[in-house]
């Protein structure tokens, strides 16, 4: 016997209504998808960069940039609560975490909670980019970010606890 089984399942914490394909055969998970929508949450952010996106070459960290340098995107799918938590990315280990409960995260440069918005987002894209090119399982868990790591000119990434850790000296890195 082959073939594939379409399974629904509602669960309350967390909050989801999963779509699971099984195989018919072994019963394994073949893929599975959080079709629970939410309402919009929004973010305003840099993409790619001020530099691309004004097409000036002369900003730096301190130039005042213009409404034109960001861009204010959708942040799909997030838990419930007004955190920038979602399957891919949680901003869990920053300090005095922005709460937007009404889902609008629309902060400018500067704003302390800017940096974990951009972060997000770009965490966020390039894996839901992975899933849609077939890279199903590929860091298949949401990572634990601090934007606000370290006072050093670095950033790191700790495989041991799969956690993300971004420096705010020169540059600061969670907005770069």
């Amino acid at each position: 016997m082959s073939g594939i089984f379409r399974v629904a399942l509602h669960t309350d914490k967390p909050r989801a209504e999963w779509k699971l394909y099984l195989d018919a055969y072994t019963g394994e998970v073949v893929t599975r998808r959080n079709v629970l929508k939410h309402g919009p949450a929004s973010g305003r952010v840099f993409d790619p960069n001020p530099v691309a996106a004004l097409n000036d070459t002369s900003l730096t960290d301190a130039s005042k940039l213009p409404n034109s340098a960001y861009v204010e995107v959708d942040l799909p799918a997030l838990a419930d609560g007004g955190l920038l938590d979602g399957r891919y990315v949680s901003t869990a280990l920053t300090k005095n975490r922005v709460r937007a409960k009404n889902g609008k995260f629309l902060y400018a440069r500067g704003k302390k909670w800017f940096k974990e918005v951009i972060a997000y987002f770009h965490i966020d894209r390039a894996q839901r980019y992975l899933q849609l090119l077939g890279f199903n399982g590929i860091v298949d868990f949401a990572i634990k970010v601090n934007v606000a790591g370290s006072t050093d000119d670095n950033s790191a990434y700790s495989p041991g606890t799969k956690t993300l850790s971004f420096g705010t000296g020169g540059g600061d890195d969670a907005q770069s």
